[in-house]
C-alpha cells in the first residue's frame, strides 16, 4: 500500500514519492489523490520538512477501508485453503515468504544499480 499510515512503519508521502513508488507519472497520482480526497479516503497535510509541499496520508475512513479489504482477502485465502492439509499450508507459507524475500532482495539490488548508474551519469 503506497499511501501508508503509521501502523505499517510508513508515513505520509509527497505525491512525487507516490508516483515513483507506483512507477507512474505525477499527474496521474495527483488526479487519483484528488478523487480519493473527495471520497474521504485520504487527506493532504503540510510537509514538516518543506512548508511549500503537502503529503498524502490515509484518513480514518481510508484506514478502515484498507483494513476491510485486507480482512476480506484473509478470509478468502482461509476459505480457499481450508481443505489443504496443514503440511501443504506450511509449505506454501514457506515458499511465499521465500518469494517475498527474493523479490525484496532483487528490488534492493535493482535500486542500488540504478543509483550507481545515476551517480556515474550513465543510463
Amino acid at each position: 500500500m503506497c499511501i501508508r499510515d503509521g501502523a505499517d512503519g510508513g508515513g505520509p508521502m509527497r505525491p512525487g514519492e507516490l508516483a515513483a513508488a507506483l512507477a507512474v507519472e505525477a499527474p496521474h497520482v495527483t488526479r487519483q489523490v484528488q478523487r480519493l480526497e473527495r471520497a474521504g479516503y485520504v487527506e493532504q497535510v503540510p510537509d514538516p520538512d518543506d512548508g511549500r509541499c503537502r503529503r498524502v496520508r490515509l484518513s480514518a475512513s481510508g484506514a478502515d477501508a484498507v483494513e476491510c479489504i485486507r480482512a476480506s482477502g484473509r478470509r478468502w485465502i482461509a476459505e480457499a485453503l481450508a481443505g489443504w492439509p496443514p503440511g501443504d499450508r506450511a509449505r506454501l507459507a514457506g515458499l511465499v515468504h521465500r518469494m517475498v524475500d527474493d523479490f525484496a532482495a532483487h528490488s534492493d539490488a535493482e535500486r542500488a544499480a540504478e543509483a550507481g548508474r545515476a551517480g556515474s551519469g550513465r543510463d
